[in-house]
């Protein structure tokens, strides 16, 4: 069924249009921010490949979270080129 949803479409349209009609669930979804800056030049936006390298997870003990998820994050923060610490200093 969600197959035939997105024929014509791409995926992440159909996600727009689903974020775009569907009720508001928590409040940050009532605000909206306005700021009186210009947008940054796509050109002066650091590549994502230097930003990725800042990126870090703290740690927490297996009691908190399962060793399944200690694992992914450990893994998706290794591909990415960023770091799984227990603490993160910046």
């Amino acid at each position: 069924m969600f197959y035939s949803m997105i024929i014509g479409q791409s995926a992440f349209s159909v996600y727009q249009q689903h974020l775009a009609n569907r009720p508001v669930n928590v409040l940050h979804e009532l605000l909206e921010f306005k700021s009186d800056r210009a947008p940054i030049p796509v050109g002066k936006v650091e590549p994502v490949s230097a930003i990725v390298h800042r990126f870090c997870t703290s740690g927490m003990s297996l009691g908190a979270i399962s060793r399944e998820t200690h694992e992914a994050i450990a893994i998706a923060m290794n591909r990415l080129g960023g770091i799984y610490v227990k603490l993160c200093k910046i």
